[in-house]
């Protein structure tokens, strides 16, 4: 499933295929800010950032895999049977693609149900294209809001970063787009995968330096 998913799912061409689906969300994104910036105009126009960014994601994610945007009052309705919102959209999906009445491919879900082994035969089966969606949708939300948030606040606490990102939206005489270099940048450090932690090592005897007696060794 990891090799299907970066092969196809999650590879840069599909990354790219679906870039339109990405701007629409993000022009979904600004309109929202912009109205809870009015509607707290007495608070300074204070924003939530986690749940923008929550909710921008949870968007994005669904955007992509249904191409259908995410509704918060049907999400809340169908929380806890989160299973049995997905699945009819799945199974009427893949019926389409049975009958033949769907051909072209739009996004997340149509990739997972038209992959094919070399013998013709489905790759994924409709539990485990189920299982993936689910998997997918729970876990596209927190992830990058939470990296989103704890970039902002890496920006707040070097003010001088934060006014190079700024200054670069004021030069834009259009909406900001996803290959805007500073922004760019910015999100890729933001997402940067850490280094790996030392290794604590237990020896399996006492052992003496410099007349000291150590029992546990630092790997550098």
């Amino acid at each position: 499933m990891r090799k299907v998913l970066m092969t196809h799912v999650l590879s840069p061409k599909t990354h790219q295929w679906l870039y339109s689906k990405r701007v629409e969300e993000g022009d979904h994104l600004v309109h929202y800010v912009y109205n809870q910036c009015k509607k707290s105009m007495h608070q300074g126009g204070i924003v939530n950032l986690r749940t923008a960014a929550q909710h921008y994601c949870a968007n994005v994610t669904r955007k992509m895999t249904f191409n259908k945007r995410w509704h918060e009052k049907v999400v809340m309705e169908n929380l806890r049977i989160i299973n049995k919102y997905h699945d009819p959209i799945i199974d009427e999906r893949a019926q389409q693609w049975k009958d033949g009445t769907k051909k072209d491919t739009e996004d997340w879900l149509d990739i997972l149900i038209a992959l094919k082994d070399p013998d013709g035969n489905p790759l994924l089966s409709k539990d485990e294209i189920k299982a993936q969606i689910t998997e997918i949708m729970l876990a596209a939300v927190d992830n990058p809001s939470n990296a989103c948030e704890w970039a902002f606040a890496e920006m707040l606490n070097q003010p001088e970063i934060l006014e190079k990102a700024i200054e670069e939206l004021d030069r834009l005489k259009r909406v900001s787009q996803e290959s805007d270099l500073l922004i760019s940048t910015t999100s890729k450090h933001a997402l940067e995968k850490p280094s790996g932690f030392t290794l604590l090592h237990h020896l399996t005897s006492s052992c003496i330096g410099r007349r000291y007696n150590s029992c546990q060794l630092l790997h550098p």
